[in-house]
């Protein structure tokens, strides 16, 4: 069993110096892993462009919340607590509130994808930002 998985798997070694040792060591223990599946993980996430949620214990209680909202609202339509148009409404409300946090904690959006939605909004931002950016030069 073991000689298959080394061939199905192959092994990499990777040597660290004291400072980056301690970066991922402190950066994995965030993350509530293990060193290697910390490398492994972000190596992976950093490939596909995809966030490392630091605490996904979190994340789940933000989802368990988001969803217990839901089912409360939903229980006060259905129980004739909050009126029928009012209720959909809100669960539909609640809803895209819940799909754009779980996009938001899973996927955020990169520093330039931010910039850009930033000038799309406000067109001034642009010249803002350019003046941060000189002001940060000197």
């Amino acid at each position: 069993m073991e000689k298959q998985k080394r061939k199905a798997e192959k092994e990499l070694t990777l040597s660290f110096n004291r400072q980056e040792l301690k970066i991922v060591a402190d950066e994995a223990r965030k993350h509530k892993m293990s060193r290697t599946g910390y490398i492994k993980r972000a190596t992976l996430a950093y490939c596909d462009k995809i966030y490392l949620v630091t605490d996904l214990e979190q994340v789940r209680r933000i989802t368990q919340l988001l969803a217990m909202n839901y089912n409360i609202i939903q229980r006060m339509v259905e129980d004739g607590q909050l009126p029928s148009t009012m209720g959909s409404t809100v669960l539909a409300k609640v809803s895209d509130l819940e799909k754009e946090v779980l996009i938001q904690l899973h996927h955020p959006k990169t520093l330039e994808e931010w910039i850009k939605d930033q000038i799309r909004i406000d067109a001034s931002m642009k010249e803002k930002i350019i003046k941060l950016l000189h002001a940060s030069e000197t």
